[in-house]
C-alpha cells in the first residue's frame, strides 16, 4: 500500500478534474491518497474526496492579461519561480508530515521530492506564443526534467489532440502517454435539456463569460442549464423568466447525468473539457478564452472534428447549433492509464 499526494495547479478547474479517475482508482485499490492545492482546484478535490487528507499549497494567482500576452509573461517570471519554490518548500513539510512516498503533480513544476518517486502530469511540455517557443521550450524542460517521468494525458499519434502542445526536444526524463484522462463515462440517457453552458478558467474571465452566457441561454425558449465553475457560489438556482437553472458546485455524477441528458454542451476549449466531451461523445461549441495560446490552438487543432463547432465570443449564436448530417466521431485509440499507474505505486 502506498501513501500517495495528488496535486493539481489551481488554473480553473481541469487539471483537478482529470486527476478524479487516478484518485478513484487508487482509493479502490487500497492505496491512501493525500490531497494538495489551493483555490477552487482545492475545494473541488475536498467536496469529491472528504475523506482524504488535504493540504493547502500556496497559489500561482495567476490572471488571463489585458495586455500583450508575451510582455506579460516575460514580467511574470519572477514570481513564477518564487511560487515554484514556495511549494516545493511546502512539499517538504507535507511529506514528512503525512509520511509520502509517492508523489503525482499534475502541472505543479514545484511538486517533485529528491527523495520520492515524483510524476509530472500535463499535456503542455511547450506553450504556443509566437516567437517564444525558442525560450520557452528549454525553460520548460528544465521544470520538468527534476521529476523521474512526465505523463502525458492523451493518445499517440496520430490519433494524438495536443499536437505540437506535447513535443519539447529537451526534455530528457521518460514521457509515457497513458490515454486521455476524463472523470465520466458515456451513459445513454434521454436528451431532455436543450444545452448545457460550462464555466471554467480563472478570473476575471471566468465572470466575463459567465454573464455573457447567461445573456444567452436566458434567450431560449428551452430547458438549458449554466454550471458555473464557483465551488462556493450559494445555492443552485433558477431563473423565473427563463428555462434556465444555475448550478455551482455539482457532484461529478450529478454533472455527468445533467452533460449526458444535454444536446450539446458550450464550454471553453481547455484540454479537460474537451478530453470529458470525447469520454461522453457529446456535441459542443468550443469558444477559446481570448489570449490564452493554449485554448486557440486547441480550438484550431479540433476545428474539423466531428463533434465541435468553434465559435468566438463575438459570434456566439447558440441558437442555430445543429449536428444534422455530422458524424459523431468516437474516441480513438483510448489507451488505459491503469498499468502506468500500477507500475508506478510498485
Amino acid at each position: 500500500m502506498r501513501r500517495v499526494l495528488v496535486a493539481p495547479l489551481n488554473w480553473g478547474l481541469g487539471h483537478a478534474t482529470r486527476c478524479i479517475p487516478l484518485i478513484r482508482h487508487m482509493i479502490t485499490q487500497g492505496h491512501e491518497v493525500v490531497l494538495a492545492s489551493d483555490g477552487r482546484a482545492g475545494a473541488l478535490l475536498q467536496q469529491e474526496f472528504p475523506e482524504c487528507p488535504y493540504y493547502e499549497l500556496p497559489g500561482y494567482d495567476v490572471t488571463y492579461p489585458q495586455e500583450h500576452m508575451l510582455l506579460y509573461w516575460l514580467r511574470r517570471i519572477p514570481h513564477l519561480y518564487q511560487r515554484i519554490q514556495a511549494e516545493n518548500d511546502a512539499l517538504q513539510e507535507i511529506a514528512s508530515v503525512a509520511k509520502i512516498d509517492r508523489v503525482i503533480s499534475d502541472n505543479r513544476y514545484g511538486i517533485w521530492h529528491r527523495s520520492i518517486r515524483s510524476i509530472i502530469l500535463t499535456h503542455q511540455l511547450t506553450i504556443p506564443i509566437p516567437r517564444m517557443r525558442s525560450f520557452t521550450a528549454p525553460v520548460l524542460a528544465r521544470l520538468i526534467n527534476k521529476f523521474q517521468t512526465c505523463w502525458v494525458p492523451d493518445a499517440a499519434p496520430p490519433h494524438d489532440l495536443t499536437g505540437t502542445l506535447s513535443a519539447n526536444r529537451f526534455i530528457k526524463i521518460p514521457v509515457q502517454r497513458i490515454g486521455r484522462l476524463s472523470r465520466f463515462k458515456c451513459h445513454a440517457r434521454k436528451e431532455d435539456i436543450y444545452c448545457t453552458a460550462v464555466v471554467s478558467g480563472p478570473e476575471p474571465d471566468r465572470s466575463r463569460f459567465e454573464q455573457l452566457l447567461r445573456q444567452h441561454l436566458q434567450s431560449l425558449s428551452a430547458p438549458t442549464y449554466l454550471v458555473s465553475g464557483r465551488i462556493s457560489g450559494g445555492r443552485n438556482s433558477s431563473n423565473s423568466q427563463s428555462q434556465l437553472t444555475t448550478l455551482h458546485s455539482p457532484t461529478a455524477d450529478e454533472l455527468e447525468s445533467i452533460l449526458s441528458r444535454s444536446k450539446f454542451v458550450v464550454c471553453r476549449s481547455g484540454y479537460s473539457s474537451i478530453m470529458d466531451l470525447l469520454a461522453l461523445t457529446k456535441p459542443a461549441i468550443l469558444v477559446p478564452t481570448p489570449r490564452q495560446p493554449e485554448q486557440l490552438y486547441l480550438a484550431a487543432q479540433l476545428k474539423h472534428h466531428q463533434l465541435f463547432d468553434i465559435q468566438s465570443e463575438e459570434t456566439l449564436n447558440l441558437k442555430t447549433f445543429k449536428m444534422e448530417g455530422r458524424i459523431i466521431e468516437p474516441d480513438k485509440e483510448v489507451l488505459d492509464f491503469k498499468p502506468h499507474l500500477s507500475a508506478f505505486l510498485d
